[in-house]
């Protein structure tokens, strides 16, 4: 039987911490990652039989929301189930939990792409694979206004290297908040929301800006004057 609501156990080790012991950002999205993947396996629309279609899964926007701040995190439970689509988008929905207490929600953005005509597809057979469960978030997870390019601050030059390439052979879309991290130097965040435009793949050089604003921090990623991905992080 295929559970539409799917669990899973993650394990915490040292390199997914900070140097300030936190999770970093980029791990809160690689284990939502990991486990959308996980669950799209198990029903049967994973990698495998997508690629089978010439097909890919990918995200488009990411939403991080910390309900608890806690500290010392060993193993997180995380749970997650699709709702209903919109179109072309697929969003999913997760939550986050360390000893039974939930201290972060993420709803995620998905879409499908057809690696051979680069267009988005929406099959209607997967409408049937969304949960009833009512969303986490009480408004849809928009994407965020654009700041012109000319308001932004150059911070440097970044060249994609291999070891941050995925199976769908462009930047894993984690990655960006570890430039995010690179940057800023803090992790003091309560949520925050990143947006994938187009992709970066091996050896691209991309250029990072940014913008601050009260408590929230922007990064924008851009290849030559192709933006690539975005995202705002709003801080304690």
């Amino acid at each position: 039987m295929k559970n539409l609501e799917y669990k899973e156990t993650f394990r915490i080790t040292t390199n997914m911490l900070d140097c300030n012991d936190s999770l970093k950002l980029s791990e809160i999205l690689d284990i939502a990652q990991n486990i959308a993947g996980d669950h799209a396996e198990h029903l049967g629309i994973g990698f495998t039989p997508f690629i089978n279609k010439g097909w890919i899964w990918v995200v488009v926007r990411n939403r991080v929301e910390i309900v608890k701040d806690i500290k010392s995190i060993k193993e997180i439970e995380a749970e997650t189930y699709a709702i209903n689509p919109r179109f072309i988008e697929f969003p999913r929905e997760i939550i986050l939990r360390s000893n039974g207490e939930e201290f972060a929600k993420i709803e995620q953005v998905w879409m499908i792409l057809n690696i051979n005509t680069k267009q988005l597809v929406g099959p209607k057979e997967l409408e049937e694979f969304h949960s009833s469960k009512p969303p986490l978030f009480a408004s849809r997870t928009k994407k965020i206004p654009l700041i012109p390019k000319e308001q932004l601050k150059f911070n440097s030059n970044f060249v994609v290297p291999y070891s941050m390439i995925d199976h769908n052979k462009h930047l894993n879309n984690t990655r960006y908040l570890d430039l995010y991290l690179n940057i800023y130097k803090d992790d003091n965040f309560i949520s925050f929301q990143a947006e994938y435009i187009n992709q970066a793949f091996l050896d691209d050089e991309l250029s990072l800006y940014t913008f601050k604003s009260d408590k929230q921090n922007y990064l924008y990623v851009y290849k030559d004057d192709t933006l690539i991905f975005y995202c705002l992080v709003n801080t304690k």
